[in-house]
């Protein structure tokens, strides 16, 4: 039987990494997008060096995949960085960088993948964030990236629904990888300087103490290769309860919650 394609962005670290190697130990062939690699090599991981944010590139890549395996039959759109700092003080060259990669890198693969998909009936996972449903101070650019992503996908979703492709959306909580390390950060605070600095300690311990990629990645896997995919997933039992809660409580109670966990006044 012939192995199906799936073709993975920021598949070098962290859970791509991870859903990577799941996909390969299920005899898929992956194909790993990524700036840089270092890790295992495997007969079926095709490695692709690309800049997710480069339309040209992605095109490039996608050409590639379809002249040497002739289909695509999943994209998983994981490439992404985080933003932290005041929204007055964040220069807008970083915050660009940030949807370049998080947005328009995911809008390139999406638009190069879809006709080969269309075909194949074939699968997009993108990567999204709980920070889209929770406004959290000092996250205000990544919450909006995330935001971006979760109402993009589900407006495609009947878009393609006629072709037979299905979208699902993951928003993982707190997860403990080198995202934390490669966050970009304001360096001028101004006027919020030791409010930043609370938050942002109070944020990256969470993500250090969080879930392990693997642990993700399998939740994801698990999903991605059922029949019928979710049109959301949310990773970890305690961040499900933090979803549906953000669904019933009002805004004004869960602003109050958020500026009192993330806002920087202990």
């Amino acid at each position: 039987m012939e192995s199906k394609i799936v073709l993975i962005t920021g598949g070098s670290k962290g859970i791509g990494a991870e859903l990577v190697e799941f996909f390969q130990n299920a005899d898929w062939q992956v194909v790993s997008i990524s700036r840089t690699f270092n890790y295992f090599e495997a007969d079926n991981v095709y490695k692709i060096a690309c800049d997710v944010s480069n339309e040209s590139d992605v095109n490039k890549a996608v050409s590639e995949v379809i002249d040497k395996f002739g289909r695509i039959d999943m994209l998983i759109n994981n490439a992404g960085i985080g933003i932290s700092g005041a929204v007055e003080c964040t220069p807008h060259e970083d915050v660009k960088k940030m949807f370049d990669i998080n947005v328009f890198g995911l809008s390139f693969f999406t638009q190069a993948c879809l006709p080969h998909l269309r075909k194949t009936k074939g699968k997009i996972i993108n990567l999204s964030s709980l920070a889209a449903v929770l406004p959290i101070p000092y996250q205000s650019y990544y919450c909006a990236s995330k935001a971006a992503v979760n109402l993009l996908s589900d407006s495609l979703r009947n878009e393609v629904r006629p072709f037979g492709v299905q979208i699902m959306t993951v928003m993982p909580g707190d997860v403990s990888t080198s995202f934390t390390d490669n966050r970009i950060k304001a360096k001028e605070v101004g006027s919020y300087g030791s409010f930043v600095e609370k938050s942002v300690a109070v944020m990256e311990k969470d993500e250090r103490g969080g879930m392990s990629a693997k642990r993700a990645a399998k939740v994801i896997f698990k999903n991605a290769t059922k029949k019928e995919m979710p049109h959301h997933l949310v990773v970890g039992t305690d961040y499900k309860i933090l979803w549906f809660a953000s669904k019933l409580v009002p805004k004004r109670f869960l602003s109050y919650i958020l500026f009192k966990m993330y806002g920087g006044q202990k």
